[in-house]
């Protein structure tokens, strides 16, 4: 089974964000996807993406990473359906 690397992820990430603003319709751009939805819910985006950046810099404890918490017994779930 392939698993991409981190790095390699990355590297996706940003050819599909750079495809998608060089491709997307007037007004659809990340960042105005990203305007629209903070005005709706301010304060669910604001934690989301300071969550987010939280994970990425690896500055929340373990513990309370939301993320972590959450990938962790997702990716045990699907491995053990793949194996």
């Amino acid at each position: 089974m392939y698993r991409p690397s981190g790095e390699t992820t990355w590297l996706t990430l940003g050819a599909i964000v750079v495809a998608h603003e060089l491709l997307c319709r007037d007004g659809q751009f990340l960042t105005e996807a990203c305007d629209r939805a903070r005005r709706r819910h301010p304060v669910l985006v604001w934690a989301t993406i300071l969550t987010t950046a939280g994970h990425l810099l690896d500055v929340l404890p373990h513990e309370i990473d939301p993320w972590r918490r959450l990938g962790r017994p997702l990716a045990a779930a699907v491995k053990a359906r793949l194996a």
